[in-house]
């Protein structure tokens, strides 16, 4: 009798265990919505981060403009003798 009494006590032990682990594993709601919450926040960095490349991009290449038209107006104030200053 005292036999079958341990191995109860240890099958519930076992069980007791498994549950234990089981429910201590299982991430809980707020954290997968932090999680989730997170990775949206990294994806919209990033999408901000693309932005702005694109943009800087776009004003170096205006810059480039404006440094060729400045080059021109002053090729031909200097071709018609016209002080253009600087």
């Amino acid at each position: 009798m005292a036999r079958s009494s341990r191995r109860r006590s240890s099958r519930l032990l076992v069980a007791l265990a498994g549950l234990g682990l089981a429910t201590g594993c299982t991430p809980a709601v707020s954290d997968v919505s932090m999680a989730e919450a997170m990775m949206q926040i990294g994806d919209i960095l990033n999408s901000v981060r693309e932005e702005n490349a694109m943009l800087q991009a776009d004003l170096d290449s205006l810059r480039g403009a404006v440094a060729r038209q400045d080059t021109l107006i002053r090729r031909i104030g200097d071709a018609a003798g016209v002080p253009i200053p600087r």
